[in-house]
């Protein structure tokens, strides 16, 4: 199901971004070429229907109400990341769903026999573990995609906080060096170089 979750959003989040991907990312763009862009739509909704499927089998042999909750919030979340609600265009909320994709396949598995005792070790531990990666990675995406997300007229969290939300080239070897200036190149938090 894990596998379903991750197709599903990753197809629909191409279709949302296939204007900054051209930019930022032109390998997804010459992929999503490759597979057709008409079928994308298909594989997404395919995806879903047969997650949900594969969710309610699941609860239909052990009916538990927490597992049908995480099913719900794991398709909204993964979903309304890129279309509806369009999470990863609200700075903080960005940041909290792009933890998601990560925790949930795990906490989907909890909830299919929820036992406190596991929620405590090792569930919970290892959600921390990994939603701080994942809050690492998405600086890192970030700053390289500065780019395609100015044409979106999008600057997330943690540009804005290390100070590159503003004027400042995607990276520092960018081919714009005349925009970027050693002001625009230090940590907004304590005025340390940005970049060694």
């Amino acid at each position: 199901m894990a596998r379903l979750l991750r197709v599903g959003t990753e197809s629909v989040n191409r279709i949302a971004d296939r204007e900054a991907d051209v930019v930022n990312r032109p390998e997804r763009t010459a992929l999503c070429e490759a597979i057709g862009w008409r079928r994308l739509p298909r594989i997404a909704v395919g995806a879903w229907l047969v997650f949900a499927a594969g969710g309610a089998a699941l609860f239909g042999l052990d009916p538990e109400p927490a597992f049908a909750a995480v099913i719900v919030v794991d398709i909204g979340i993964a979903v309304g990341y890129s279309i509806g609600p369009a999470f990863k265009r609200h700075r903080v909320l960005a940041l909290l769903v792009l933890v998601l994709p990560l925790v949930l396949p795990m906490v989907t598995g909890w909830a299919t026999a929820p036992d406190a005792d596991a929620l405590g070790s090792p569930v919970l531990p290892a959600a921390a573990v990994l939603a701080t990666f994942s809050l690492g990675l998405a600086g890192i995406k970030d700053i390289t995609d500065v780019a395609g997300d100015r044409l979106l007229g999008y600057s997330s969290l943690c540009l804005t906080v290390v100070g590159f939300g503003r004027g400042a080239p995607s990276t520092p070897w960018s081919s714009r060096r005349s925009r970027w200036t050693p002001a625009s190149s230090r940590c907004a938090c304590c005025r340390s170089p940005a970049w060694p």
